[in-house]
């Protein structure tokens, strides 16, 4: 099958638009976006049998997570939420971790190998694609690949799943509202006055750059605080201690640094107490992996946002092996399962205890089949969609 044509804008952005003229105007007629599903399953599977399915049918199915770095705490998690998923279905041995180290054409290459190796229709993917223009190329090799896929955080607001087959959901939590948050303990702990910093993820990232919007709103509503420096550490924890090293230079009146995830609040954090600061400078971040958990207990954080880490990686494995095996039936389900946000908790000293003792203590205690139980409603676009 030839490919559908390029459905993006000079911007590099989906265009819906361009994407259906492209699928051609005679197979679609009236009611285009409702068509869309049908017409990608037309064009790649004319010549080849449904995929079969039932639970006999998911023996010789694989699992594929696709995430960053096992470096980063965040991720580390997710991987053991997607096997802990794997063995409640009796898949441990055909689960498969992919780590892109934050290189795009090594996600996608890792993603093709897996197919090539297990067959078409014969992979399920749980993925974090490294940045918003990562998602459309990743949907077009599930979709030729007939490969049921879920994502997380990263794609353009007019790039949606239910123009696609195999897309079953994508899910996020609301990046601005967490950067809020995070952001008003931050200035909270600083008394609404003096000079903080902020390190942030990678460049073209939705969630960092979500988090980085909600913490500006939260600075329009504080004039007292000044935000003097914003430099990308790109989630590594090494490189964000650096960055902080060479903010606390150039700002020895500093007074918060404000991490986009906990990794780089923790690498913040180790700059911070080797100058001797760390009853001054205050940090924050997003993410609530256990070390930085233990450090707002302490002291030496005054917060996170607790994102359920585990349930995020077993979870997406288990919308998309529901859809493979025929429980679900994609194309029926409601827009706010196919977009959807899961639930955070903003963590101070007040509540970090209960939030290890629950979710990060509860690792394996999941129930799987409940697919639905952690979405708070569908995902809401600053710039509409």
């Amino acid at each position: 099958m030839s490919e559908i044509g390029d459905p993006t804008n000079l911007s590099g952005t989906f265009d819906r638009r361009r994407f259906l003229r492209g699928l051609g105007r005679g197979a679609l007629g009236v009611g285009m976006a409702g068509a869309v599903p049908t017409a990608l399953a037309a064009c790649d599977g004319d010549a080849q049998p449904a995929l079969e399915t039932g639970a006999d049918a998911m023996a010789d199915v694989w699992l594929g997570t696709s995430i960053r770095s096992l470096s980063n705490p965040y991720h580390a998690l997710w991987k053991q939420g997607g096997e802990d998923f794997a063995a409640s279905v009796d898949a441990a041995d055909r689960i498969q971790t992919l780590l892109s180290e934050g290189d795009s054409a090594k996600q996608l290459r890792d993603m093709r190998a897996l197919i090539a190796r297990v067959g078409k229709g014969n992979v399920i993917f749980n993925v974090d694609p490294n940045e918003a223009s990562d998602a459309l190329p990743i949907a077009r090799l599930c979709e030729r690949s007939r490969c049921y896929f879920v994502t997380s955080w990263n794609k353009a607001d007019d790039l949606h799943p239910w123009d696609f087959k195999y897309w079953v959901s994508h899910m996020s939590a609301d990046d601005a509202a967490m950067g809020r948050q995070v952001g008003e303990a931050l200035v909270r702990s600083m008394n609404g006055q003096g000079k903080m910093v902020a390190i942030l993820g990678l460049l073209g990232n939705t969630a960092s750059q979500g988090r980085l919007r909600g913490l500006k709103q939260v600075l329009a509503d504080h004039p007292g605080v000044d935000l003097v420096q914003q430099d990308n550490a790109d989630w590594i924890r090494t490189k964000a201690q650096s960055v902080a090293e060479s903010m606390l230079a150039s700002h020895p009146d500093l007074k918060g640094i404000w991490a986009a995830d906990d990794g780089m609040a923790l690498g913040a954090l180790d700059a911070v107490k080797a100058k001797g600061q760390a009853h001054r400078i205050r940090v924050v971040g997003i993410a609530g992996v256990e070390e930085a958990v233990r450090a707002v207990l302490a002291g030496d954080m005054v917060g996170t946002a607790g994102i359920d880490a585990v349930e995020q990686g077993g979870r997406g494995l288990a919308i998309a092996w529901h859809a493979r095996s025929g429980e679900l039936e994609v194309a029926s389900l409601p827009r706010e399962h196919r977009e959807f946000y899961f639930g955070t908790t903003l963590l101070t000293k007040d509540n970090a205890q209960r939030f290890l003792d629950t979710v990060l203590a509860a690792k394996g205690d999941r129930d799987w089949n409940d697919i639905w139980v952690n979405v708070t409603g569908q995902i809401r676009y600053s710039t509409g969609s």
